[in-house]
């Protein structure tokens, strides 16, 4: 009986031979060389500290074996990591491990270097990863303050975003200290949105009361600050409102003494004056014929799609609810039609899910479908009735059509698919033209991406896109847009921060991007981020199909795989083009490369240091500002925006943020799994 066998890394094949022969030839070769493997940790580390280099080869080898090692400079000089010439791994043994002790120096800079496998010996093979990235944080700060302490974690939320007027709503409320022992004053009070009259909580007893007084009951005279107590998801209060009207519940973490707020919480819920009323059921689409008015005097349900036809307006009020369930349920409007959304920072409109709070998930509903008359590449124009097959296109291409208007905006829980074939995504904004105003917006926990925008021409401000199962914002059949002071939150999923495509289009065109902050859910370096799931994340910004992007003042932390990733093509002809960008802890995580492309480096313009920004970790309530001293407000880091229509002059920082957070009260972000109400 004839074979022949090859040893394929340590393992045996069997081939037929291509013809049957009573005399086959054994060959056995000897390649048997094992890989080896490279890690660090820490990773990162403090100036001044030491961390472990690890050789680990993938099977015990007869003798000892000496690992030698390279060190190459990054942003570092040679004198900041001083010496490790090699490792040696024993006999009989799998792993041997370094010592590389940073130099504590008085830049104030992060800094980078490379530990790469050197020329082996002949018992080994270079394995994966042969190279790791070691990012070294400053420890110098300019205001002498600690740079990793984490700020203390606050949130509170009802059990219900509607309840009538004869039903007692219940509040609950969740604080860790994170090892802040710091001394607070901690307020808890109920407002009346519509006639700004505070009432404040004494917890332990339950009563509210017209003075100010802090949780514990205690007036001015006698408050003094207390370390934050441990608080998890406890019931902090359950009573009436005195009236119908917009409502929220409001916590302030203060410095004791001080007008200053560390940390504020907000927990708002609509007690509607008229009821609830059931706009169509699933199986039925309801279309608007004549202009339409929502407002918070009603909670609206949704169980299929609502169409907004060419010529009619639907305007929602401020404060808002609109609750919906079901795979086809979607606001769509059509080209020529018109929504204005009339939010405010205290009362945002919001477009949620309707199962209960802490069980709503991704995809409850489809979400919001905007279509404008602008021009779309690779797509006839103008399509009739577009996604839902009905009605007919308006406008002349050019986007001139009619103006919708979108302000303090949150849609919650949609990306369903809402067709064969269809990109899902919480909103989408299809060939909208640039009169359409877009302010203060978020899209959170979409099944599909967060922001699509599908051609046209509209700016995007002060826009937010939160958890997405896949791009939190994404662009294709050539939008050439722009977007300022966009702020990117991902989980433990995500295909991308951003994702550009060109696919089917005529020719590259850029959208422009000014001020962005992009969060990524492997938040490995940040003081309690979770370092969630390093297989399903994907890049900061992924360029597709030689897709296009002008962006200055970009800050991309926290991604598993590269910051950036795109061909070189686009940016050697000047399509592409990035400047002003800070970069810090995105590594590609199958070959600890670093944080770009090698076929980038020459043609971007960025700088790898540690953002030191306040909170943005993946729970309620961010504060991505960056702290005094910050590489992204140093001065020469961010490009002065120029004089443009679209843009505002002040965005003199990388980033979204500068000193105010304009996050605060109108978003809402975290697990839902955390607003869970606990059972009694």
């Amino acid at each position: 009986l004839g074979v022949r066998l090859r040893n394929v890394g340590g393992q045996s094949a069997h081939t037929e031979p291509s013809s049957y022969s009573p005399w086959s030839i054994l060959t056995i070769n000897e390649d048997d060389k094992a890989p080896v493997s490279l890690s660090v940790s820490p990773n990162p580390v403090a100036e001044g500290q030491s961390t472990t280099v690890t050789a680990e080869v993938s099977a015990a080898l007869p003798g000892d074996v000496t690992i030698p090692l390279v060190l190459t400079a990054g942003t570092a000089e040679p004198d900041d990591y001083g010496t490790l010439a090699s490792i040696t791994i024993t006999g009989g043994q799998t792993t041997g491990t370094g010592t590389i002790t940073t130099a504590d120096d008085d830049d104030g800079d992060d800094e980078t270097f490379t530990v790469a496998l050197g020329a082996l010996p002949s018992e080994v093979t270079a394995g994966s990863p042969s190279s790791v990235e070691v990012t070294v944080t400053d420890n110098d700060r300019s205001d002498g303050s600690d740079r990793r302490v984490a700020l203390p974690s606050v949130a509170i939320w009802t059990d219900r975003l509607e309840l009538p007027l004869d039903e007692p709503v219940r509040l609950f409320w969740d604080i860790d200290p994170r090892g802040d022992e710091r001394e607070y004053t901690v307020f808890l009070c109920l407002e009346s949105i519509d006639t700004g009259v505070r009432r404040y909580l004494v917890r332990r007893s339950g009563e509210l009361r017209e003075e100010v007084v802090d949780q514990y009951g205690a007036g001015a005279e006698v408050r003094r600050a207390r370390s934050l107590e441990r608080v998890e998801r406890e019931l902090a209060w359950e009573g009436r409102v005195p009236h119908a009207g917009l409502w929220h519940f409001v916590l302030e973490v203060r410095s004791p003494g001080t007008a200053q707020v560390l940390r504020r919480a907000y927990a708002k819920f609509v007690v509607p004056r008229r009821g609830f009323r059931l706009l169509n059921r699933t199986g039925t689409v309801r279309t608007l014929a004549e202009d339409t008015r929502w407002s918070s005097d009603w909670v609206y349900g949704l169980q299929d799609r609502l169409v907004v036809r060419s010529g009619v307006t639907l305007t929602i009020e401020a404060g808002t609810l609109i609750k919906a369930w079901g795979p086809t349920a979607a606001i769509i409007v059509e080209p020529g039609g018109r929504i204005v959304v009339r939010g405010r920072r205290e009362a945002p409109v919001v477009m949620t899910c309707a199962l209960p709070v802490g069980k709503r998930v991704p995809g409850c509903w489809g979400g919001l479908v905007i279509y404008g008359d602008g021009a779309r590449q690779g797509v006839p124009a103008p399509e009739r009735g577009g996604l839902l097959q009905v009605g007919a296109a308006a406008g002349n291409g050019n986007g001139q059509g009619p103006a919708s208007e979108l302000r303090f905006l949150r849609v919650e829980f949609a990306g369903s698919r809402l067709s064969p074939g269809s990109e899902p995504a919480a909103i989408a904004f299809v060939g909208v033209g640039s009169r359409t105003v877009i302010d203060c917006v978020q899209a959170h926990a979409s099944a599909g991406d967060g922001i699509a925008f599908q051609g046209g021409e509209v700016h995007c401000g002060h826009c937010v896109s939160s958890e997405a199962k896949q791009a939190s914002v994404s662009w294709s059949q050539g939008w050439k847009g722009s977007a300022q002071y966009l702020y990117v939150q991902q989980g433990s999923h995500g295909a991308s921060g951003i994702r550009g495509s060109a696919e089917g289009a005529d020719s590259p065109v850029a959208p422009t991007l000014y001020n962005a902050t992009l969060v990524g859910g492997y938040n490995i370096s940040v003081p309690g981020g979770a370092p969630g799931n390093s297989r399903t994340i994907g890049p900061g910004i992924l360029l597709e199909g030689g897709a296009a992007i002008t962006a200055r003042n970009l800050l991309v932390t926290g991604f598993a795989r590269f910051a950036i990733d795109a061909p070189a093509g686009g940016f050697e002809a000047g399509t592409n083009s990035l400047a002003g960008t800070v970069l810090y802890s995105n590594r590609f995580w199958r070959r600890g490369r670093g944080q770009i492309p090698a076929w980038l480096k020459p043609w971007l313009d960025y700088v790898s240091q540690d953002p030191d920004l306040l909170h943005i970790r993946y729970e309620a309530n961010p504060d991505p500002r960056p702290r005094s001293g910050s590489p992204a407000l140093r001065l020469g880091n961010a490009k002065i925006p120029p004089f443009d229509p679209r843009l505002a002059g002040d965005g003199h920082f990388v980033g979204a943020f500068g000193k105010k957070n304009w996050l605060e009260e109108w978003t809402f972000f975290g697990p839902e799994r955390d607003y869970e109400v606990p059972v009694d």
